[in-house]
């Protein structure tokens, strides 16, 4: 870590915090900190910049648009849909060569992305893991569970199921249309890395589904490069929650 983070312990860094409520992390912060808001007009609704007594921003708070009764809508449609058989999409396994694959790709592709971060993002590199080692673990715990599984039900089980046939044998076309429409989901997070990024990995696991049809292939390749993001210190880019780290 730099010296000038190393020089704030004690105090409280700059964030960006995304909730449901902001006005009541507004009124908190402002009742605890003595932090004053500064509302920021974003059409409808309003973000706050958070100011100390010397009128320097010091966070942000922003309204997040809830995504979870969208992705349970997705969801409720394949359930309901004749034609989708859930079970058989979460019993449908992989062959072991595709596990070589994703593992194989993984090391390159994930080590190219170590190495970059790294060189890019010194002061942040794995911050998370080596400074809040509990919310890592428990974000290594919960990832895989509550964010990726809803994820992969709907960006590759719904859209295949639902728009895959009017690709044909187009494969790579499917492939990167899927691609860019999982980047275009991350635009929430209001960076371009969060969207191109994604929209890569995103083609990656479009593959993987493509050619395997099982959930847990697309799963397990989805939780690699995940949990990759939020060790090495590009969890703030995907999260705003983390923004620190």
């Amino acid at each position: 870590m730099s010296d000038e983070r190393a020089s704030k312990i004690g105090t409280i860094g700059w964030l960006d915090l995304t909730v449901p409520e902001a006005e009541g992390l507004r009124d908190f912060y402002s009742e605890v900190v003595g932090w004053e808001a500064e509302e920021v007009d974003m059409g409808g609704y309003a973000d706050f910049s958070m100011k100390s007594a010397d009128g320097l921003a010091r966070a942000g708070v922003f309204a997040y648009f809830m995504s979870q009764p969208i992705l349970l809508g997705f969801i409720l449609y394949l359930l309901w849909d004749d034609t989708f058989h859930v079970r058989r999409e979460l019993t449908r396994g992989f062959p072991a060569r595709h596990f070589i694959w994703i593992g194989a790709k993984f090391v390159l592709l994930g080590g190219v992305i170590t190495l970059a971060t790294a060189e890019l993002f010194p002061d942040r590199f794995l911050a998370m893991p080596l400074y809040v080692p509990a919310l890592w673990l428990m974000i290594m715990a919960l990832y895989p569970l509550l964010s990726v599984i809803p994820q992969e039900l709907v960006f590759r089980t719904f859209f295949f199921h639902r728009y895959g046939p009017l690709f044909g044998d187009w494969k790579w076309m499917g492939v990167a249309v899927n691609g860019l429409l999982f980047g275009f989901a991350h635009i929430i997070f209001d960076n371009w890395l969060a969207v191109a990024g994604s929209a890569v990995i995103g083609a990656i696991i479009a593959y993987r589904y493509w050619v395997t049809r099982s959930f847990w292939a697309a799963w397990l390749e989805h939780t690699l490069y995940g949990c990759l993001i939020f060790t090495i210190g590009l969890g703030r880019f995907f999260f705003t929650g983390v923004s620190n780290f």
